[in-house]
């Protein structure tokens, strides 16, 4: 898809390439990206250690001096850190769906012109794995374009 937009073949393949690398971009965002992770669940600062320690939260695994409180406590302090490593990734992604869904706009209104908007939903339509996506971005295509000439 060449925009009508550019001039020179060179200009108008380099602008279809980069629309390209958007959609290819929402594809990867939507292959990892957990459509219902509870964002309101986030993991603990400071993991507390078995009640019966006495001992507060954050305390090194070695200062519990009973085996078997010290094995849940450090199976507690390990299953938060891959609660920490699984949030901090789905908040990464979401903060790049953002950014890149930002700049897509800023693109589109840069690059295309309202004539081009038939075309662009057909490669979205194409390229785009997931229908939800497709048809947030054909609103947004339409949005980006609606001032184009």
């Amino acid at each position: 898809m060449e925009s009508t937009a550019d001039t020179g073949a060179a200009p108008a393949a380099a602008t279809a390439e980069k629309m390209r690398l958007f959609l290819d971009t929402f594809n990867a965002i939507d292959a990892k990206a957990v459509p219902d992770f509870a964002f309101d669940d986030v993991p603990m600062l400071n993991v507390a250690p078995p009640f019966d320690t006495g001992l507060p939260a954050g305390v090194a695994p070695e200062e519990i001096h009973d085996p078997v409180m010290r094995a849940k406590y450090e199976a507690d302090l390990a299953s938060n850190r891959e609660k920490a490593k699984r949030y901090s990734f789905q908040v990464g992604l979401r903060r790049l769906d953002r950014d890149t869904l930002a700049a897509f706009d800023e693109y589109v209104s840069d690059h295309y012109r309202k004539a081009d908007e038939k075309a662009l939903d057909e490669l979205v339509n194409h390229l785009v794995h997931s229908k939800a996506r497709a048809s947030a971005l054909r609103l947004h295509l339409s949005t980006a374009l609606d001032n184009r000439p």
